[in-house]
């Protein structure tokens, strides 16, 4: 990667990863329209294929998913790193998305406890920007009304609903075990 890359993409940049996701959004809404319909969770599906559209944009960027950070069994969704390797993160992901069988409080519940689990071991200790993403498709609702959500970003594209939260510690990273 080149070092003009490694800056665009830096921890202290969200917007190319967020420009990265909307495009994302835009280009595949009616493949997450469909996939929902089947009436199954499809999170793992775009874990890959978002995962697999960060990697080609990050050209170089190292991407994992389901990787361990934290000192239990827990995970991150997806870790994307440069060149120190994965314990040297530089954005982890949780992803929720909503299935048509789940309720707005369950899914704003598990986005929520999505976030806390970020913020309660990463937050301070690593030179990482974290990310909680929920999509879900467009039920005409909107933001939902949820004091808790003030503070989260939310977009639409294409028929596709897309909220997230986003946070940068610049204090020197602690190698990850």
């Amino acid at each position: 990667m080149s070092s003009m890359q490694a800056a665009y993409f830096s921890p202290d940049k969200p917007e190319p990863i967020k420009k990265i996701i909307m495009g994302w959004v835009k280009e595949n809404s009616q493949k997450v329209s469909r996939i929902h319909q089947f009436g199954y969770g499809w999170e793992a599906w775009l874990q890959a294929d978002l995962g697999y559209r960060l990697a080609v944009q990050l050209n170089g960027a190292g991407l994992r998913r389901e990787t361990f950070v934290y000192n239990d069994l827990r995970r991150v969704d997806l870790n994307i790193y440069g060149n120190a390797g994965p314990t040297q993160p530089w954005h982890l992901f949780e992803f929720k998305c909503k299935t048509p069988t789940q309720n707005t409080t369950e899914f704003i519940r598990g986005l929520l406890d999505d976030w806390d689990k970020l913020e309660d071991v990463v937050i301070g200790k690593d030179h990482a920007r974290l990310w909680a993403v929920g999509f879900w498709v467009d039920d005409d609702m909107g933001k939902p009304n949820d004091n808790r959500l003030a503070n989260w970003n939310f977009e639409k594209g294409n028929g596709v609903n897309f909220m997230w939260r986003s946070w940068y510690s610049p204090k020197p990273t602690a190698r990850l075990s």
